[in-house]
């Protein structure tokens, strides 16, 4: 601008002098042949960008061979955990780690100072490469670092418990037990519950404390890639999710939706008292965590048998739960999501799912915690996995299933939409589920289920039944909020230190009783670590996503429906009100997650878009009026005043904890200090009275010796004077 304006600043300095001064003249004419070249120049691409370009090209090229390699590696450990599998994946992590520390090295050194100059989609680009997290550390805290993260989950990926009656379990096996009606045994629940926690968490409290240490200096050090001033891991967690006020914002989502949290807490506990009684559960006090039906007591939906507002009535999940097959076909099963799909128009052919695993295989350790996998293999080549261990085929495994797919959907429009790598990731760690969510709320739905022939074709959609598949989604979602929240708000305040070591585990269960209404079943302590115990913990992974999720993927579903002329709570989505949504998922991360969801709402003004619990709380406003009306009916106490109290059978593993050892010690002692006491004084008394006797046989002879001297009398000396031989016996 400022050449420009020199330039015509000359001009007219030329035609002032062109009848006047010839020298002048031509002199102006050199000074403005002068900037004109000079503003040719600076027209052309510079030497900057062209080096822009060529980093950025060469990123785009080889990151999908990197990151493939690593995947197919990852893929083939999670499915059978040996240890030369767990050698080659270390070994390609390490290739795909060191690759990225390259890349952000170079835009660190040569670019992040220059950003400004860049477009907006090229600065974009670069501050995703650029935030490599805790590949910031130096090369020996990122060795130990990398340790520990591998052995936390070695020991819960493989860790087998055996219950009393000698049977051993896996996770996924221990997880059906809970829910099962059958396995509704108090004292049973209690040794699973407390067991898996034995074999996770409490193995791994020492390695997790130097964790959160390591962790904090590499949120420093990633703040020198990405220009933002990172002070521990809770800031760089927070940095993510790009909202201001991030910590307010949820307090007050939460705050909003609560009280429909503790009507659906009441009347739960209100049920549990009277299958297991008041020792057990008391009606003003928190939720023994193993009654849930749940490891973590996040999802009560196998409690649904009990908690069904019409319980002569079914809900047309429970309909559809007789037509999944007992056999798992992956083609089946693949057929389903994309069927999906391909009815809404958001694809037009179906995306190929090779190579997935549906169920457990038999006799390897394999990581069973549900997933969706993006493989990149070139630039515009990828493929989609699904991995999950289907154990009994219920409703539930098909709802995760599409869960897992909405995942594999989403990065199938962001692999044939985004030319850049960069862009090929969710603009916000809430987005995945976001659409994980959305698209299992489409399928859970009846008029799908009708067409896919898990529900009849003369099924009718009561008002019962639509109240007890409310309630069944509520206990799936509303249940699951505040444990979603409260899992990172206790993490970052390990992270700050607001926690200190000795309370490291009870801190965690007071935020528990606190938000949850949730309390441990038996006696706890710090080295129990019962964090560990969460797959999400042990992997180190952001989890106010799901709850941030929970909240969006309502407020996209709404948005859908208002499209469709139809209303929240009563919803078939058309396929001409998807495409907002398939647009959020197209963009990746090319735009802020505002941006993105500012189009999928259908809202012009971003500044406008926040996140609300308005649409979630139409959608179940039927189900909390009749909780409301249930709870007052049968006078259930809202909320949990009696904090202390403690359930039947709290103490009963008190002799495995370090407290029990050393109290079992130290009684040891004692009891050992006082046998020895004892031991002792009879040693003692034992040998008085054998002197005492020793004694009394003494004087007693003595006695008897005198007496026979008075009764005996001898003469001394015989008549001739020698000593008479009758009296030398006898005193011989």
């Amino acid at each position: 601008q400022s050449t420009w304006g020199l330039h015509y600043a000359t001009l007219s300095l030329y035609i002032y002098y062109t009848n006047n001064n010839h020298l002048i003249m031509y002199l102006i004419m050199v000074l403005r042949f002068t900037l004109l070249l000079l503003l040719l120049l600076m027209s052309q691409p510079g030497q900057q960008n062209q080096e822009l370009d060529t980093f950025l090209d060469n990123y785009n090229n080889e990151a999908p061979k990197k990151l493939s390699t690593y995947k197919f590696d990852l893929w083939k450990y999670e499915v059978d955990m040996t240890e030369e599998k767990s050698n080659q994946k270390d070994k390609s992590l390490k290739e795909w780690n060191t690759f990225r520390k390259e890349q952000a090295d170079i835009i660190k050194n040569r670019f992040a100072n220059e950003w400004d100059d860049f477009k907006a989609t090229e600065r974009r680009q670069l501050k995703i490469i650029a935030d490599i997290g805790d590949l910031a550390l130096p090369k020996d805290k990122y060795d130990e670092y990398s340790r520990i993260m591998a052995n936390m989950s070695t020991i819960y990926n493989t860790a087998t418990v055996c219950l009393e009656d000698k049977t051993c379990y896996k996770l996924e096996e221990l997880e059906d037990i809970m829910a099962s009606e059958s396995g509704r045994d108090y004292d049973r629940l209690q040794e699973i519950w407390y067991k898996w926690r034995k074999e996770t968490g409490s193995k791994m409290l020492t390695s997790y404390q130097r964790l959160v240490e390591l962790s904090n200096v590499a949120a420093e050090k990633a703040g020198t890639y990405t220009l933002k001033p990172l002070k521990t891991w809770a800031d760089y967690w927070i940095s993510l999710y790009d909202e201001e006020d991030l910590e307010n914002t949820v307090m007050s989502l939460w705050e909003d939706i609560k009280p429909a949290y503790l009507e659906l807490h009441a009347y739960t506990r209100n049920k549990l008292n009277k299958l297991y009684g008041d020792d057990i559960v008391n009606k003003k006090a928190p939720i023994p965590a193993n009654l849930l039906g749940d490891m973590w007591a996040q999802s009560w939906i196998p409690l649904l048998d009990i908690l069904k507002p019409y319980p002569d009535a079914t809900d047309y999940s429970e309909i559809a739960e007789e037509n999944v097959p007992l056999s798992v076909d992956p083609d089946f099963f693949t057929f389903l999501t994309n069927k999906l799909f391909l009815d809404l128009e958001l694809i037009k052919i179906g995306i190929p799912n090779t190579n997935s695993v549906f169920q457990r295989i038999l006799n390897v350790d394999m990581v069973c915690h549900a997933s969706a996998w993006y493989i990149p293999i070139t630039l515009d080549q990828a493929e989609y996995r699904v991995k999950i261990c289907m154990s009994n085929q219920s409703i539930d495994d098909v709802y995760t299933l599409f869960h897992e797919s909405g995942h594999i959907l989403y990065y199938y429009f962001m692999q044939t939409n985004q030319n850049n790598v960069a862009f090929r990731q969710q603009p916000s760690p809430a987005f995945q589920e976001t659409v994980g969510y959305t698209v299992n709320l489409l399928a859970n739905n009846p008029a799908y289920l009708q067409s896919i022939e898990f529900l009849p074709n003369d099924f009718k959609y009561t008002k019962e039944i639509e109240t007890n598949s409310l309630m069944r989604n509520m206990l799936s979602k509303l249940a699951f909020m505040p444990y979603a929240l409260l899992l990172d708000l206790y993490r970052w305040k390990l992270f700050r230190g607001e926690i200190q070591p000795e309370n490291i585990n009870s801190e965690y269960w007071k935020m528990r009783r606190d938000f949850q209404g949730v309390m441990e079943p038996v006696y706890r302590e710090e080295g129990d670590f019962d964090p560990g115990a969460k797959f999400h913990v042990v992997t180190h992974q952001t989890y106010l996503r799901y709850f941030l999720a929970e909240i969006l993927h309502f407020q996209v579903y709404s948005n859908m429906c208002k499209r469709s002329g139809q209303e929240v709570d009563n919803c078939t989505v058309t396929k001409y009100a998807v495409k907002p949504f398939k647009e959020m998922m197209e963009a990746g991360a090319s735009k802020s997650w505002k941006v993105a969801i500012a189009e999928a709402l259908g809202v012009k003004d971003i500044e406008q878009v926040k996140l609300s619990t308005e649409p979630m709380q139409k959608y179940m406003e039927p189900l909390v009026d009749w909780l409301k009306k249930e709870n007052k009916e049968s006078g259930s106490t809202v909320g949990w005043p009696e904090t202390e109290w403690e359930p039947k059978g709290y103490f009963r593993y008190f002799h495995e904890s370090e407290t029990g050892k050393q109290l079992k010690a130290q009684r040891r002692r004692i009891i050992i200090g006082i046998c020895a006491v004892i031991g002792f004084g009879i040693l003692v008394l034992i040998v008085y009275l054998v002197i005492r006797f020793r004694n009394k046989r003494k004087a007693g002879a003595y006695q008897t010796r005198e007496a026979e001297d008075t009764d005996k009398t001898f003469d001394i000396k015989t008549a001739d004077g020698k000593l008479n031989d009758q009296y030398q016996e006898h005193y011989a």
